[in-house]
């Protein structure tokens, strides 16, 4: 049995008064693994750029991360594994204007994940269990309560699944289910808000020979309140030769709106009707002497399409 443990710490300062501390340790032997890491920042970040006369002001920053992974063997083709991320940052904002106030933002994330890996020779099997979740703070004016902020939380179930029938054909079953939560808090109109969201898919890839390939695919979303299509995906992969190589792509698309796209203030929009579209692209690689040519025709159609434009506005538009 072979064991190894690893562990280092170091401390550094760095330019503009930032100060970065960071632990790192590690322990496996045949059967477990763990490795652990953590990281703080801290900064002033009051710099000054004197050809311009200027100095940043209300620019301290801090953060702090902390990362755990773990892994145990529990068969010859089973692995039982678990990662988590907590992270924590605030940092001002600037002041723009001489006597402008001095503003602030706090975030806390968090990130967990358990898997169940199988692999074997003729099929693989991934179970994953995810939970996330976000929390934000404004400050409109410092060292005072909050403006605003919000708390985002997402419980995950994954299940994928890959077979060979024979070494040239392969199929892949997914299925996924989310429940994503929200919050706002302050003076955001946001009240608790919760949508159950989940999907089925399905793939077949057939490798015809070790030039030519084929993969067909599809997909049904089933999200709460929301109608979904039918979605359909095909590519195709073929090397000619040496000096010429081309690719197709072909499918249907589906995006629901998100809470932030619903929601945010200003410019969500509660009315807003999912996103479809339907594209293809012919990927031509033509390669000579060292020399590579990229020929891509392509066709987009978006009915619905959900953007971002300057004035905080979502808007629904086709083209």
């Amino acid at each position: 049995m072979t064991k190894v443990f690893k562990g280092v710490f170091n401390s550094e300062v760095a330019s503009f008064g930032t100060y970065n501390n960071f632990l790192k340790a590690a322990y496996s032997n045949d059967k477990f693994s763990f490795k652990a890491s953590g990281n703080y920042s801290i900064s002033e970040n009051n710099y000054e750029v004197p050809e311009k006369n200027y100095i940043n002001r209300n620019g301290k920053f801090h953060n702090t991360t902390f990362n755990i992974g773990t892994a145990y063997k529990i068969a010859k083709n089973q692995t039982i594994s678990w990662q988590s991320q907590f992270y924590d940052a605030t940092q001002n904002y600037r002041i723009l204007e001489e006597n402008g106030n001095k503003t602030s933002y706090k975030a806390e994330t968090f990130r967990s994940l358990i898997s169940w890996d199988i692999d074997k020779s003729k099929f693989s099997n991934s179970f994953k269990a995810a939970y996330t979740e976000d929390n934000f703070k404004y400050f409109g004016v410092y060292n005072a309560p909050f403006t605003s902020g919000g708390i985002n939380k997402n419980y995950i179930l994954k299940n994928d699944f890959n077979y060979f029938i024979i070494p040239k054909l392969n199929i892949n079953a997914i299925g996924e289910f989310q429940q994503n939560q929200g919050e706002g808090l302050g003076t955001s109109e946001l009240k608790n808000v919760s949508r159950n969201a989940g999907a089925v898919a399905g793939l077949l890839r057939y490798f015809a020979t070790p030039n030519l390939r084929f993969e067909a695919g599809i997909k049904q979303n089933f999200v709460e309140d929301i109608s979904s299509p039918l979605l359909y995906s095909f590519s195709g992969k073929w090397k000619a030769n040496n000096w010429y190589q081309v690719n197709l792509n072909l499918s249907k698309n589906f995006r629901f709106p998100s809470f932030n796209d619903l929601y945010w203030e200003p410019g969500g929009n509660i009315n807003l009707k999912s996103e479809t579209s339907v594209q293809a692209d012919l990927n031509q690689e033509f390669s000579l002497s060292g020399f590579k040519l990229s020929i891509t025709p392509y066709y987009i159609k978006i009915d619905n399409m959900i953007r971002w434009i300057p004035d905080s506005i979502w808007i629904l538009g086709s083209f």
